[in-house]
């Protein structure tokens, strides 16, 4: 079930890396803003997502984000980071879609289009299969 979804677009050019570390702060805190308590955060870079497992180290570039996002975390009942394949991430691609058509940001609650509610659907359901 889709809760909320954002998109929104980063002020600052970022690299690869850079952008997938940020996008997780970013999720983690809208989550945590709208009151979300249980949550799982997909994402399309391995070494981001081990980083915040605590599977592995984070690249210097990208610690002080992984830290903040850790940090804010805490504030969850449960919270998991799950990868998901680039070619896989759906919902991601049309959220980004859906950002280079609004200013700042796109705060999508209760009622998401349904193209990406299906999407995450699909892509959660993904999830128990692969693990």
């Amino acid at each position: 079930m889709v809760i909320a979804a954002l998109s929104r677009k980063l002020a600052f050019p970022l690299g690869a890396l850079e952008t997938e570390a940020k996008t997780m702060e970013v999720g983690v805190q809208f989550a945590l803003d709208v009151g979300v308590r249980d949550v799982t955060l997909g994402g399309n870079s391995i070494c981001i997502c081990n980083a915040l497992q605590g599977l592995g180290e984070a690249s210097s570039s990208v610690q002080n984000i992984v830290a903040g996002t850790l940090h804010l975390a805490k504030g969850y009942r449960t919270i998991a980071f799950s990868h998901t394949k680039r070619l896989g991430n759906v919902p991601a691609h049309l959220l980004a879609q859906l950002a280079t058509n609004v200013e700042s940001y796109v705060a999508l609650l209760q009622e998401c289009p349904s193209h990406v509610e299906v999407a995450c659907n699909n892509d959660v359901s993904s999830f128990s299969i692969n693990e």
